[in-house]
């Protein structure tokens, strides 16, 4: 088996396509080398680093071996959001499958949290529950089912927010990020192919794709899988994603437009920061004292108002006899 850690990280002063071209000039030097030296039954590990299907899919078309058998091990984005699933929907996390995980893992995915099958323990009572009382006797059967999260995450809507807050604590640098669920994926799928397969048991990793899901397209994408005739084939009797915001279809054709993309095509990602300053708000006792002071200003405006026209008019002075009306009397026409 070979395990291919060779990826190029992501540079934000660069373009989604230049940083697919750098990866597929890795990719492509890799291919070289298999091809030159490698067995035509070789496996093919990718582990979720970079743009992890992408560089699978451009190797296997690069590759002469077995495409069949290129994988990535995907399932570490399900189990990084378990602890957080488990205590919204107040279940033991022992009792909790991995999350399926969907879509061109890498660039964008999709972790379906209401498909998540978890353990439950169905309790029927006898008739004797309800009319004996400390009966020594079974009072009624547990039977183990098997249930998916749907109607307990229902009503939730918090979740995302608080694994982005639990991302923001552990932090997302290559001296900070948790890389234990990256290495538990791994193990867990060398496990599955090299030493106990079994067609029984499905995990989420990105595989060649051959219309199961209704998925068309021609290279790796991450879906429920599982392990048979010495390949993984997509375990088409799983449920379909029921995700309310993500469709498949969307995860298809961003994969597909991706894998054609030149390094132009899209601008460089302009990262956006928000201020992290405390907004400068004025008191309430301050508000509160301007706006008495305007009802103050109002009040004695008012009050003017009413003043003015309070004030009684001067008299007009008196018209001496004998003058015509509408004459100016002599003292006004001399001033």
């Amino acid at each position: 088996m070979l395990i291919i850690l060779d990826h190029e990280p992501f540079d934000e002063r660069k373009s989604i396509g230049e940083w697919l071209r750098e990866n597929r000039k890795k990719m492509k030097v890799l291919a070289y080398m298999i091809n030159a030296s490698g067995p035509h039954n070789i496996n093919i590990l990718f582990p979720n680093l970079g743009p992890a299907c992408y560089n699978a899919t451009y190797l296997r078309n690069q590759v002469n071996t077995d495409k069949n058998n290129i994988a990535v091990a995907t399932s570490d984005l399900g189990t990084e959001i378990l602890p957080i699933i488990a205590k919204i929907a107040e279940v033991p996390m022992r009792n909790i499958f991995c999350p399926p995980v969907w879509g061109f893992v890498g660039i964008n995915h999709l972790v379906d949290v209401r498909t998540t099958v978890h353990k439950y323990n169905s309790f029927e009572p006898y008739r004797r529950y309800t009319r004996v009382k400390n009966s020594t006797l079974n009072i009624g059967s547990i039977t183990p089912e098997m249930r998916t999260l749907y109607y307990l995450m229902h009503f939730d809507d918090t979740l995302w927010i608080k694994v982005t807050e639990m991302k923001k604590i552990y932090g997302q640098g290559p001296e900070a990020e948790v890389k234990l669920n990256k290495a538990n994926a791994v193990l867990s799928l060398v496990n599955m192919w090299l030493l106990n397969p079994s067609p029984e048991n499905i995990v989420c990793l990105g595989i060649s794709c051959n219309g199961s899901f209704g998925l068309k397209f021609d290279g790796i994408f991450s879906q429920p899988a599982r392990f048979d005739n010495g390949h993984w084939k997509p375990a088409n009797d799983f449920l379909m994603p029921l995700d309310r915001e993500m469709k498949l279809q969307y995860l298809e054709k961003i994969a597909e437009f991706l894998m054609h993309i030149e390094p132009n095509d899209l601008p460089p990602i302009k990262p956006y920061y928000p201020c992290a300053c405390k907004p400068q708000f004025f008191p309430w006792s301050v508000v509160m004292w301007l706006w008495d002071m305007w009802g103050v200003l109002w009040a004695v405006e008012a009050v003017a108002q009413l003043s003015v026209l309070a004030t009684p008019l001067e008299p007009a002075p008196p018209i001496p006899q004998g003058e015509p009306r509408g004459a100016l009397p002599p003292t006004l026409l001399s001033t």
